[in-house]
């Protein structure tokens, strides 16, 4: 894999350089020994922060940015929640279902997540050899660590399929690695998942401070991959271990992607100190307040909101110049500068409690516990402005239908998915995937072009010349 062959010159970023703006503790310029690094707390800590950093800015020379919308527009478009106004030939291909292995934005997620990969991997076996380390603080250091590369295995398997799986930072072992199957990547998330439950304090984070991982983003993440796989009782579990955590509650609309959200389970720190977020300034294509936004929603996502539902009012926001005149862009995050008036600090949040609430409502449904699935939906209907004084199509469940069947319930779930978590990190895509339906079925001809092999991007180009135990995706 071409992450994996450049990796003294990442060790040298990693190590050094590439923890300036949002490290409080620096590392000394010079220092490119790993052995060094892990000397101390403070130089150990500034190592994993720089890890976080990658994840904001691109990761050392990478480009692209997955969870900074890149993977919300993108798999946006490969669905049928977004459109574009102007879309470069990479953003097109995916709105056709037409990629290909030479794609610039396929090798971009393949190599951002493979470095986070390499970093964690790296640091995992620095933390194991250090002598500096306490305890409590090594078992911390150690679960943040296992949790950035079960999250980033997620991905590359929900987005690739069958992976390579690197779990040391052997250069000589790794750089020829054969893909393991799915089946296989998942097992290993969810040990990695669950050794980060295991070793991290269970105290979650202060609001303002979710820039890390802690406990409680492993048992979302793990509630996700639970419900991915199938496994109803586990999701609903790790799923409650959240929702019962008081330090989490649902926040109004407008403050939900705020810094300081009690919403927030894990977030993205904005480079520079910004009150904007990257992703905010990608899905309005740098217009100030959406006047033009370049990410639109599709018509039939608009469909799918109630008169009465306020996330059409406080997540959307309608054009007032050129193009974007009459069209509807995803606006969760509101600022778009540093000094638009009133601007209050906001980040992209990858996990939030709002979809734990959606995971176990399907769990629930799935082992028809109904009632129990219905008050899970209806709160985050509630929050949305649904009452029994609302539209006859945005009433509150429990009123308007108290006695769904089981099909009905799994059927208000997807429908609460799609307008509660639009434009946000490809849930619709791999909800879609996960449906148990073709392709071609659960888009219901809005998507002409799409194959089921349009299921998984393509392997990179690069890496099948340079590993030849690569194979490429069916279809590509």
């Amino acid at each position: 894999m071409r992450i994996l062959k450049i990796c003294i010159a990442i060790s040298m970023l990693f190590f050094a350089s590439g923890c300036e703006e949002s490290l409080e503790v620096k590392i000394p310029a010079g220092v490119y020994d790993a052995e060094k690094v892990f000397q101390s707390k403070e130089s150990t800590e500034a190592a994993l922060r720089g890890i976080y950093q990658s994840m904001t800015t691109g990761g050392f020379s990478f480009k692209v940015n997955p969870f900074l919308a890149v993977i919300g527009g993108n798999f946006g478009l490969a669905s049928d929640e977004l459109i574009h106004a102007g879309p470069s030939q990479e953003q097109q291909l995916f709105l056709e279902n037409n990629l290909n292995s030479l794609s610039s934005t396929v090798s971009g997620i393949w190599s951002s997540f493979y470095s986070y990969i390499y970093q964690s991997n790296r640091f995992i076996e620095g933390v194991k050899r250090s002598t500096a380390l306490d305890e409590p603080t090594r078992n911390n250091l150690l679960g943040e660590a296992y949790f950035i590369r079960a999250i980033s295995l997620f991905y590359l398997t929900n987005i690739y399929g069958d992976i390579p799986m690197p779990l040391t930072a052997d250069y000589n072992q790794n750089s020829q690695l054969a893909s393991s199957d799915q089946q296989s990547i998942y097992k290993q998330v969810v040990s990695d998942l669950q050794y980060a439950i295991s070793a991290m304090t269970a105290s979650a984070p202060e609001a303002g401070n979710r820039y890390r991982a802690s406990q409680a983003a492993a048992d979302a993440l793990l509630a996700r991959v639970y419900l991915y796989q199938k496994d109803w009782s586990l999701a609903a579990q790790h799923a409650s271990a959240v929702i019962d955590n008081e330090a989490f509650v649902l926040e109004t609309l407008r403050t939900v992607f705020t810094a300081a959200s009690k919403e927030a389970i894990w977030q993205l720190a904005n480079p520079g100190g910004n009150l904007y977020s990257i992703e905010a300034a990608t899905m309005s294509g740098n217009y100030a307040n959406y006047a033009n936004g370049t990410y639109r929603l599709s018509p039939f996502l608009l469909d799918q909101f109630s008169v009465d539902d306020q996330r059409l009012a406080l997540w959307t926001k309608l054009g007032t110049s050129g193009s974007g005149i009459g069209t509807r862009a995803p606006r969760k995050l509101w600022v778009t500068g540093n000094a638009e008036p009133g601007a209050v600090k906001e980040a992209t949040t990858p996990l939030r409690l709002a979809e734990l609430y959606l995971i176990r409502a399907e769990a629930y449904a799935q082992q028809n516990k109904l009632p129990q699935a219905i008050g899970d939906i209806d709160a985050i209907r509630a929050r949305a402005g649904a009452s029994d004084q609302a539209d006859a199509d945005f009433r509150l469940l429990s009123v308007a239908h108290p006695q769904a069947s089981q099909a009905q319930v799994l059927a208000y779930v997807q429908q609460e998915r799609l307008r509660e978590l639009f434009s946000e990190q490809g849930h619709r895509w791999f909800d879609a995937k996960r449906s148990g339906v073709p392709l071609t079925t659960f888009f219901q001809g809005r998507k002409p072009d799409i194959a089921q092999t349009d299921q998984f991007l393509p392997i990179p180009e690069n890496d099948l010349q340079t590993n030849n135990k690569l194979t490429q995706n069916e279809g590509y």
